[in-house]
């Protein structure tokens, strides 16, 4: 006994035919949106990481901005009468000459002079109100001179004497608690060793407490060692103005994870005395630099999440600082990188839907033109199974197999009639 052959479903051609329409351009919608995404989403990361190059590319140039000024001063310093000076009084003889040079350089907090026997002289401009506060400067006061003198048998002496705008002594305090000793701080012995200036790694300073670095150079004349600071705030508001969307967050870290310039200062400020403090980048408000810190490379963008955020960053060196082990960090919220890009696909989204609820009624007028045409010819077919050989009003199509098929169907019933009417006729 022969096995039946399962029976295949069958669908009506309407549907089908508007079912194909329908999904070939869901088909080409997504692989257009998909394509559009990737694409978009690659350039604008381009851009963001192009941006961060320019952002540490402008930092380190405002960093050498600091630098190179400073050096020339130090240069020109190290050859006046004051590293020679023996006394105070010829040290303070030249007060003038440094106020010049703090107003011709203002991004230079303090220009100093270390001498060998472990005396010190510091002048410093009273520009900033936090400082003035913090050294409870005299209303009139402009330049601060801070000086320790050593003499032998004796404890160290030190003085801050108060100028005003004309460089006319408005006070003298003597400060007992004041035992600066120049000798043991880092960037007087790192200049003995060589003959050019020499860069220190970010510090706090230690009267403004202030996060900077020191510039010093071995002076040719004698053993006194002649430094100047500068202050690393203004690098925190560059950090700030160069912020690629409102929450990217940018940060200044040395080769300790310590954060020396971050975009939002505030934050690196020690509440109990007001003053900025050398913070390790894993205590800022956000992971997010941190988490970079850990998992990402040199000039290496990548993507990760912290904080139940998605977070896109890089890391660069920061090279402006010579022999200093220094990178910024960058990184930025995927949402607000990626925002504009979310909404153009949403758009792009409806738009294609839109396109094929249009093109719906296209697709089951076109099925419902090729059901007509196949189901003509199959009630041809099904008239000549019964042995009905007539011949209705033929319906043109402009479906070339239909109309052949109608054609061939024209044939066989023409055929089957002339049969048929052979064999009724009576034979002879």
């Amino acid at each position: 006994m022969a096995e039946k052959t399962p029976a295949l479903r069958t669908w009506p051609v309407r549907p089908v035919i508007a079912g194909m329409v329908v999904t070939a351009m869901c088909f080409v919608a997504t692989v257009l949106i998909t394509l559009n995404w990737f694409s978009s989403r690659s350039l604008l990361i381009d851009s963001a990481v192009q941006t961060s190059y320019y952002a540490a590319h402008a930092a380190s140039e405002h960093a050498r901005r600091l630098i190179e000024p400073a050096s020339a001063t130090l240069r020109t310093l190290s050859f006046d009468p004051l590293v020679t000076a023996p006394r105070q009084p010829e040290r303070l003889a030249r007060m003038r000459l440094l106020a010049a040079e703090l107003i011709a350089n203002p991004l230079v907090s303090a220009i100093y002079v270390g001498y060998a026997d472990g005396d010190f002289l510091l002048i410093r401009h009273l520009e900033n109100p936090q400082i003035r506060q913090q050294l409870q400067a005299p209303e009139s006061a402009s330049y601060l001179v801070q000086a320790v003198t050593r003499e032998p048998q004796e404890p160290p002496a030190g003085a801050f004497y108060f100028y005003d705008a004309n460089l006319d002594l408005v006070t003298q305090r003597h400060q007992v608690d004041y035992q600066f000793d120049p000798r043991e701080r880092s960037w007087y012995q790192k200049a003995q060793d060589r003959a050019s200036t020499v860069l220190s790694d970010p510090y706090v300073f230690f009267s403004t407490r202030q996060v900077g670095i020191s510039l010093s150079l071995l002076t040719p004349a004698s053993d006194a060692v002649v430094g100047l600071d500068i202050a690393l705030h203004d690098l925190g508001q560059d950090l700030a103005d160069l912020r690629i969307t409102p929450g990217t967050e940018l940060a200044l870290v040395d080769g300790k994870g310590a954060v020396i310039a971050y975009s939002d200062m505030p934050a690196l400020t020690d509440p109990a005395q007001g003053t900025p403090v050398l913070r390790p980048v894993d205590t800022l408000p956000t992971q997010a630099l941190s988490t970079l810190r850990n998992i990402g490379q040199d000039g290496v963008p990548v993507s990760y999440t912290s904080e139940g955020r998605a977070w896109l960053g890089v890391i660069l060196p920061f090279d402006a600082l010579n022999r200093t082990d220094m990178r910024m960090l960058l990184t930025v919220p995927a949402a607000e990188l990626l925002g504009g890009l979310q909404h153009s696909r949403t758009r792009m989204i409806l738009i294609a839907g839109g396109l094929i609820l249009l093109c719906l009624p296209l697709g089951w007028w076109a099925g419902s033109r090729i059901g007509q045409a196949l189901e003509h010819v199959t009630a041809q077919a099904k008239r000549m199974s019964g042995f009905d050989f007539s011949r209705p009003p033929a319906q043109p199509t402009p479906l070339r197999e239909v109309a052949e098929l109608k054609r061939a169907n024209g044939i066989l019933k023409a055929a089957s009639a002339f049969f048929a009417a052979e064999i009724d006729r009576p034979h002879r």
